[in-house]
This record gives structure tokens, sequence and C-alpha cells, in this order.
């Protein structure tokens, strides 16, 4: 066999190999820009293994701790640079940073769950709390000169179970969020964390609160439903733990992660969030939408049409079964 023979076999067996390599891929892109899911699933936003930020927090409660104040002072040590997002039920606020910094940050009655983010060029540092805060009525505890005195034995050992109850209700340690499964005069079921939990109640003397932003409302055992979300805030007894201040709570969800896909006429979302699932959020004309501008370092109005994909957003949204609703978002430009 002549070197014509054996250039001309070589040159037939690469153009071959390439050939199918090249039908294969273009059927691959085919199918998966007919199903949609192409720009989705090259999507991620988990940190890289080498994350560039470093910022570190300090000031924060320990886990699922009950705290009393209603503000947090927060130190953020290390920002790099990064664009740094702090979010909760209440807010979203953003701000670049090259040194140490201590933000200032609100808590509102009941279960509270913080987002830290440090957005660099490249990836995100995301930091995640959750812990209790409980108003406690100082003047409650506090008896004034204006209290009429007991006048009877029964009164003065009426006298010392108020005030022993307000100090129980209002010293408790230990609380749990999550979803009511039952509630009757004298417990409630909580599922919480994937298991129930049950916490005894005092009939006629724990009270029931609903949670509005930083405001409580008066409300009634009667009040509370199956599939609630509720704080159950627990007081430790010599022999028990029972539960004197439950609150029902209406929380925003709060989702951070990336725009996935962008349907325009719906003006619907798809953002892959922290755990990589994907939701779907609804954009309203009653939505704060806003935007960091990297140039100004301020939050400035940011219109639906501007949004594109892959872009981190930060969004506070209420849910109806498989649907979020945005209240507000900030987006981070790429």
């Amino acid at each position: 066999m002549n070197k014509e023979v054996l250039i001309a076999i070589f040159i037939g067996i690469a153009l071959g190999v390439g050939g199918a390599l090249y039908i294969n891929t273009q059927s691959h892109t085919s199918r998966t820009s007919v199903s949609g899911d192409k720009q989705i699933a090259e999507i991620s936003v988990l940190p890289s293994p080498k994350v560039v930020q470093n910022a570190k927090y300090s000031g924060i409660p320990a886990a699922m701790s009950v705290v009393n104040d209603d503000t947090v002072s927060v130190k953020i040590e290390d920002p790099n640079g990064s664009i740094f997002v702090f979010q909760t039920a209440l807010t979203i606020a953003s701000s670049r940073h090259d040194k140490t910094f201590t933000q200032k940050i609100t808590l509102k009655p009941g279960f509270n769950h913080l987002l830290f983010s440090a957005v660099g060029k490249n990836n995100t540092q995301n930091s995640m709390f959750d812990f209790f805060y409980l108003p406690v009525q100082k003047d409650q505890l506090t008896p004034t000169d204006e209290t009429p005195k007991a006048t009877s034995e029964a009164e003065v050992l009426k006298d010392k179970l108020e005030k022993k109850v307000l100090q129980l209700r209002y010293e408790a340690k230990k609380a749990i969020h999550g979803t009511v499964k039952n509630i009757s005069d004298s417990a409630i079921q909580i599922n919480t964390d994937s298991k129930t939990v049950s916490i005894k109640l005092e009939p006629e003397v724990t009270r029931f609160y609903e949670v509005d932003g930083v405001d409580l409302i008066d409300k009634e055992a009667k009040d509370v439903t199956i599939g609630d979300e509720v704080t159950v805030f627990i007081s430790k007894l010599p022999d028990e733990e029972k539960s004197y201040t439950v609150y029902i709570d209406s929380l925003p969800s709060v989702i951070a992660g990336k725009i996935a896909d962008i349907d325009t006429l719906a003006f619907r979302l798809t953002v892959f969030d922290l755990e990589q699932s994907k939701l779907l959020v609804d954009v309203e004309n009653t939505t704060n939408q806003q935007a960091f501008n990297k140039e100004s370092g301020k939050v400035e109005k940011y219109g639906f049409s501007k949004l594109q994909i892959g872009e981190q957003l930060f969004i506070l949204a209420s849910k109806n079964k498989d649907i979020y609703t945005a209240t507000s978002y900030v987006l981070i430009p790429n």
C-alpha cells in the first residue's frame, strides 16, 4: 500500500469521527433547546470550590436562641470589596464595602431568618442565621404604685401566680417555628424539621398574637388553624415544659438565587435558589423593583424588561401553592 493511499485512509477516518461528533453535538443542542432547559441547566448559584470572599460575621445570636432586644448589630469583617446584601423578612439592603463595618438590623417578633451575601466578581458567599425575638413588656413585670393592694389571702395568691406566669412568659429560653398540625385547649402540635413536636398550653393563660411587621395583634386560640405558620415560645417548669406565648406568623419567603428563565408575557421568572430548587416568581405592578448600581454604589429602580438570565436576585415574596409573588427584589447586575 503506497503512501498516498495511507494518507487518504487517515484523512477519511478523521473526517468520519469529526462528523459523528458534530452530528451528536447538534442533535443534543436541538433536544435541549426544544425542551427549554438548556439555559437553566447551565446556571448555578452555588459558590465555587475556591470562594474569593471571606466575610466574617459577629454579634449574631446563637442558632435558634431567644433574644429580647429588637435589633442586632452585626459586625462584618474582611468584605474584600464585595457588594454586601442582607435580607430579612422585613427588608433587603445592599451596599459595597472594603473594610470592617457594622450593620444594625431590626428584628421582627418571633422567628427571624437572616441571609447575608458577599457578592464578588465571580461568586457569592452566602451565610444564613436563624433565631427568635421575644419582646418583653417590662412594665408588666414591674408593679406600679397604682396597683391596688391585695385584701385577702386568695388575692395575694392570685397576684403571685400572675407574676410567676409573666416571669415564665418573658423568660422563655427556647422556641420552635413550624406549621400547625393540630391544636386543642391544652396542647399544640407543630411540624418542624421533618418531625412533629407537641407542646403543652395553659388554658386561658397562654397568649396568642398575630405578627404584623414589628407589631403584635391580640388573638385567641380559636384563631389558630391547621397549616398556620407559628412560633411557639417554651418556658421550662420544674417538671415539664409549657408555652405561654404563641405567635401566628405570616412570613414572606426570603429567596436568593439566579434568574434561569424570563417569561416576558406572564411577567414570571424562573429562579434557581441556593438549594438549586427551581422557583416560579411573579412580578407585579406593586413589586418594589430595584438593582444595585455598581458604579454609584446605590440602589436604583430597575424594571422587569431590564432583567437578564444569569443575574443574581434577592427577593421577598408571598407564596400561593407553588407560585411566589414578589413584594420586592434587589438585583445585582452581571
